[in-house]
């Protein structure tokens, strides 16, 4: 059985290369979630929390989740951001030390970083008000480690004056622009969202299983029912 990131189809190919063999002991169900969790990962290899750094994150679908996942195990403080309550229910298990809907974020970091702003700010919602967020609630010299993607929508952002009086740093998360003499290849960082994923329950963040088939379904509850969507499985025939 192996792991493959491809669109979503009944038959394709792709080179041997290309695709990653799970390993024996590995629930195919985690495994399927490889792919998210390697985003979040690549999070923290271009920027690691530092121990007790305060840490933001907006956006909770599976991506910012992982990534709060993962700041958890350094952060001092946990504020993690969102508009849909549903999802912020469903953040439980990351045991945030906030979970807040944007209108609260603001006074939630003011009180968890005594007034300072946030060391590291994590955007994973791809809604360009979120972008703004971090740049007003960022202490100075903190970095926003932008791993949403924002498509072909302009993002507006005032840059004046915390952007400045606070030498902010901005970075772009990619999963493939990292370069560092191949100690973090496909392989490695597929292997390590493996280990870190067998410590997940990633049944708590299924809401819908699809048969392939029926896949339209899928994507229209995606888009009309995001207020009750996180993980959408699309299930091949056995």
């Amino acid at each position: 059985m192996v792991f493959a990131q491809h669109p979503h189809q009944d038959l394709f190919n792709m080179p041997g290369s290309a695709v990653r063999r799970i390993p024996e002991g590995i629930d195919p169900l985690s495994a399927q979630f490889a792919g998210m969790f390697g985003v979040a990962l690549h999070v923290h290899l271009q920027r690691a929390v530092r121990p007790g750094e305060v840490v933001a994150v907006s956006g909770l679908g599976l991506v910012g989740s992982f990534a709060a996942y993962l700041a958890r195990l350094s952060a001092g403080k946990l504020i993690v951001i969102d508009p849909n309550p549903f999802r912020r229910e469903k953040a439980a298990w990351i045991g945030a030390d906030a979970v807040v809907g944007p209108e609260d974020a603001s006074e939630a970091i003011k009180s968890l970083s005594d007034n300072r702003g946030v060391d590291m700010f994590i955007e994973t919602s791809g809604a360009p008000p979120a972008l703004q967020m971090a740049i007003g609630n960022t202490a100075a010299l903190g970095t926003i480690a932008v791993a949403a993607w924002y498509g072909t929508r302009a993002v507006q952002l005032s840059l004046s004056p915390e952007f400045h009086l606070r030498s902010l740093k901005i970075i772009s998360i990619h999963v493939f622009n990292l370069d560092e003499g191949n100690r973090w290849n496909p392989e490695r960082k597929f292997a390590v969202s493996l280990d870190f994923l067998k410590n997940i329950d990633v049944t708590q963040l299924i809401t819908h299983r699809i048969p392939f088939g029926d896949a339209p379904s899928a994507y229209r509850q995606l888009d009309e029912h995001a207020d009750r969507t996180l993980a959408v499985l699309l299930e091949h025939g056995q």
